[in-house]
């Protein structure tokens, strides 16, 4: 089942669904790329695409990735995530990450690859941030 369709800036079309891959429909033609090696299956629920064309998508379990040229890299609770269920991902105008969990969220900086979760320890009310909850800028 598709869980969610993400026009790019380039009238590039990605679907997430619960697969092992990420479609893209360019040109009439579709494409399907591994998320993870390893992987069997991937809930994939948002996609988000920055201000330079990057598309970067959420997940149910595995944390969030980033689409490269035929593949996917992988940032995940091992890599300072609060955790791999997430509900959304956005980006504000520093190309910074905002991932919402449904614990609190979590900041990315790209530039310098640090991690600030905000969670009930910083007024955040536990299970406040729900699969419907998106973070725009």
């Amino acid at each position: 089942s598709v869980n969610y369709v993400k026009v790019a800036s380039d009238g590039v079309v990605y679907l997430a669904t619960n697969s092992a891959f990420i479609s893209r429909i360019k040109d009439g033609y579709i494409d399907n790329f591994p998320v993870k090696d390893g992987f069997d299956v991937v809930d994939i629920n948002m996609i988000s695409e920055n201000e330079i064309g990057e598309i970067w998508f959420s997940s149910n379990g595995n944390g969030i990735f980033k689409l490269l040229d035929s593949t996917c890299a992988n940032i995940s609770k091992e890599n300072g995530l609060s955790s791999d269920y997430c509900n959304s991902l956005s980006f504000d105008e520093n190309n910074n990450i905002w991932v919402t969990f449904n614990e609190g969220l979590c900041k990315i900086n790209l530039q310098d690859s640090t991690y600030k979760n905000y969670g009930i320890n910083y007024g955040i009310v536990d299970r406040f941030l729900r699969s419907s909850v998106g973070v725009y800028n």
